[in-house]
């Protein structure tokens, strides 16, 4: 039986109404799950940069323009013939507005008289302050062959009783071979006044043996990652079934450029 004309009309605008609600919604699904990216990221447990590490060449220019920390390497203290040395290395303080920004700086041995030491570490500090930038976290990176495990100890202490006006979380280092069994004291040392550690794992990959041993620290942790695109090789999900695992920050360098993938943002959905 023939349609009505009046009846195929009022069908066909039916019908092409219901198609353009039915693409306005596929379209501000899509658009809204573009813009947070983070949630399904959470939920799969794969998206472990929390931050940011600009290594000893590094420059501002290299920075990626959001809101995760940035941990900043600074130099290497030096103790020779009695003398406090200091070798600057790393970006010079500048204004970093709305975001968390903390220092690395480095230790070839520790300061039998910290003194000169602690007023170094307060001028560069206050140096980044002069420019409108305030920092949260003083990393510091103190790996020999054979740590001074008590000496650490003492100066990080040391450390926190200067700065117990103006308190900075204080963060050690930790390197890959503390985490056995033979190191197990010294690490305890240093967790009496640190609240996790920073690991560099210098590699892009995380063996499943390494996150066993990292589950058996007991203790929280972040963790370094190497510079270029986030690693395949490191399951963030086992990270995140330690119960301990912190986030981890991504190393920035001029010849490894991190290149951030933005949203696209188009008329059709991505289907």
């Amino acid at each position: 039986m023939e349609q009505h004309p009046r009846e195929k009309y009022m069908n066909d605008r039916i019908l092409t109404l219901s198609s353009i609600l039915l693409l306005a919604l596929i379209v501000g699904v899509m658009s809204w799950n573009d813009m947070h990216p983070q949630i399904k990221n959470a939920a799969q447990g794969t998206d472990i940069i929390t931050g940011y590490y600009a290594d000893k060449e590094a420059t501002a220019d290299i920075i990626p323009d959001d809101d995760l920390p940035l941990t900043i390497a600074q130099g290497e203290f030096g103790y020779a013939n009695g003398k406090t040395g200091f070798i600057r290395q790393g970006m010079p303080p500048v204004t970093i507005a709305q975001r968390q920004v903390n220092l690395l700086l480095g230790f070839e041995g520790m300061p039998k008289n910290p003194a000169e030491t602690l007023a170094k570490t307060k001028a560069l500090i206050k140096s980044w302050e002069n420019q409108g930038t305030s920092i949260a976290i003083i990393f510091l990176d103190y790996r020999p062959k054979n740590p001074d495990f008590k000496a650490y100890s003492g100066f990080i202490k040391a450390l926190k009783k200067y700065f117990s006006a103006t308190p900075h979380v204080l963060v050690p280092v930790a390197d890959i071979s503390w985490l056995d069994d033979r190191q197990k004291a010294g690490r305890q040392l240093l967790q009496e006044d640190a609240p996790i550690f920073l690991v560099d794992i210098n590699k892009p990959q995380l063996p499943a043996e390494l996150i066993r041993k990292l589950a058996n620290l007991g203790y929280g942790f972040q963790l370094i990652l190497p510079a270029g695109t986030p690693p395949a090789g490191i399951d963030g999900k086992a990270l995140q079934k330690t119960g301990l695992f912190g986030g981890a920050s991504l190393t920035l360098t001029p010849h490894q450029p991190f290149l951030k993938k933005e949203p696209a943002i188009g008329i059709f959905p991505r289907l």
